[in-house]
């Protein structure tokens, strides 16, 4: 899993290259803890949507144009079964 400096890099890249595009959301992993969950919403931009485990990931991805995937994920698997874009 990506240190937690890195993935706030990564949210904050594609945003900045993406935001006039698309609304981005941010799925953190289920394990997650609080006190990176809290260090990411104060890192990245307040029109980024994150969401730690109120909604699945199937349920993100379907309402999901693109999903972009950081390392090795589950959610690549379900991506690719849902038939969406992977980026």
């Amino acid at each position: 899993m990506e240190s937690i400096n890195l993935q706030i890099n990564i949210i904050n890249q594609i945003y900045k290259k993406f935001h006039s595009d698309f609304n981005l959301i941010v799925k953190t992993h289920p394990t997650e803890n609080n006190l990176n969950l809290n260090k990411i919403q104060k890192s990245i931009d307040k029109n980024i949507n994150i969401y730690s485990n109120q909604y699945s990931s199937q349920t993100l991805i379907n309402k999901s144009d693109y999903i972009f995937c950081t390392g090795y994920s589950q959610t690549i698997f379900e991506t690719i079964v849902l038939n969406k874009k992977i980026i």
